[in-house]
């Protein structure tokens, strides 16, 4: 994966992140209101699939990050043992 695309999928985190903190300030802000009568069962639903968004994403951050770890654990391994440090 380039670091475009890296860069990328990390501000997509960070914003989904934002819409499920935003989202639940909404809903509490709306449970307040005596004339906002919603269904609690939605209410969890859609903070539960912004929640898996972000944590897909997440993972893909992760894994993406071990990987960049590990070649350059190789590349420095290479690299001494070609005496080139």
């Amino acid at each position: 994966m380039n670091v475009k695309n890296f860069n990328e999928l990390q501000k997509i985190a960070d914003l989904i992140c934002q819409v499920r903190n935003r989202t639940d300030e909404l809903l509490s802000d709306l449970r307040d209101d005596d004339s906002f009568h919603s269904d609690s069962e939605l209410e969890h639903d859609v903070l539960f699939i912004l929640e898996n968004a972000e944590s897909a994403i997440d993972q893909i951050i992760d894994d993406v990050r071990g990987e960049l770890s590990t070649e350059f654990a190789k590349l420095v391994c290479d690299r001494l043992n070609t005496e080139e440090f």
